[in-house]
């Protein structure tokens, strides 16, 4: 559920937003790091560790890595980047991707 006192800036809500109604029960393991990986073309790293730490409760500095990972060691495939996507999309990825405004 979205909680709106999450302190996050506001150019980062709608992202956060996004990721808690697609993922209401959390993020399986298996879907970490394609989450990662798909939002990672869209934002910049500090800012895609600022919303996945807060959302997963996760270590800031733990998360960062994670991106950095992402787009390295565990790359995620293209099919996994694509199944997020369509899960992404029922709660407004589309628009998001077209509208981002969150500095890179």
């Amino acid at each position: 559920m979205y909680d709106s006192n999450i302190d996050l800036p506001s150019p980062l809500e709608k992202t956060y937003k996004m990721i808690v109604d697609a993922f209401p029960n959390g993020i399986e393991d298996s879907e970490y790091f394609p989450l990662l990986g798909c939002l990672y073309d869209f934002m910049c790293d500090e800012n895609l560790a600022i919303v996945i730490a807060k959302f997963t409760k996760k270590d800031y500095s733990i998360v960062l890595n994670d991106v950095f990972r992402s787009a390295s060691t565990d790359k995620p495939s293209r099919d996994e980047i694509d199944g997020i996507k369509v899960k992404l999309s029922l709660f407004g990825f589309d628009d998001w991707a077209k509208n981002i405004d969150i500095p890179n």
